[in-house]
C-alpha cells in the first residue's frame, strides 16, 4: 500500500508538471500569434494609409497580399493568410508539401478532418 501511494503521488506530480508546461506553451503560442497578427495588421494598415489616395482598393489589396505572401516564420512553417469578414479566403500561400495549391476565393471555416484533427472546410470539403 505504501509503494502504491508513493507511485500515485509521483504520477500526480508528473501530471501537474505536464499541465503547467502545456499551459505555458499555450500562453506562449497565443502571444506569438497575437504578435504576428499585430505585425500583419501594421503592414496592411501602413500600405493602406500610404496609398489610399493614389491607388484603388483593389490595387491596395493586391499590394497587401503581395507584401504578406512571402513572409514566413517558425523556420518557414508559419505564414499569413487573409480571409474576408464573410470567411472567403483572399489568399493562402502554396503549401510546400503540395497537397493544397491555393484556397483563394473559397469560403473557409474551421472544421475537423476524418482523423478528428482540426482542419479547414472549403466549400464543404475537409482538407485534412
Amino acid at each position: 500500500a505504501g509503494q502504491k501511494s508513493l507511485i500515485k503521488g509521483e504520477v500526480d506530480q508528473a501530471i501537474e508538471v505536464m499541465d503547467q508546461l502545456w499551459l505555458e506553451s499555450d500562453r506562449q503560442a497565443r502571444r506569438t500569434v497575437q504578435f504576428r497578427v499585430d505585425e500583419a495588421w501594421s503592414i496592411a494598415n501602413h500600405l493602406y494609409r500610404r496609398y489610399r489616395s493614389s491607388k484603388s482598393e483593389a490595387e491596395i489589396k493586391r499590394l497587401i497580399i503581395a507584401s504578406l505572401r512571402p513572409i514566413r516564420y517558425r523556420q518557414g512553417q508559419g505564414y499569413y493568410f487573409i480571409t474576408r469578414g464573410d470567411g472567403v479566403d483572399q489568399f493562402e500561400p502554396i503549401f510546400n508539401r503540395g497537397f493544397i495549391a491555393s484556397l483563394s476565393g473559397l469560403a473557409i471555416s474551421s472544421g475537423r478532418g476524418p482523423s478528428g484533427r482540426e482542419g479547414l472546410d472549403a466549400s464543404g470539403s475537409i482538407l485534412c
